[in-house]
């Protein structure tokens, strides 16, 4: 995954939850992936290729 662009990795055990960021620009697309309860990072995919990533989709 990537946050702004930069490549980004994260243990997916640690993840709470994944919500997609709704509205935005058009052609905009990420999600917020939350660690805790308040603590989140904001990624540049979209909730569907963050499905793939973690194994829960697969590749079309």
């Amino acid at each position: 995954m990537s946050m702004k662009d930069r490549p980004l990795m994260i243990n997916a055990d640690q993840i709470l939850k994944i919500v997609e960021i709704p509205g935005g620009a058009k052609g905009a697309r990420g999600c917020h992936v939350y660690l805790s309860l308040t603590d989140y990072v904001e990624v540049d995919q979209s909730l569907h290729e963050m499905m793939i990533s973690l194994g829960f989709e697969e590749r079309s």
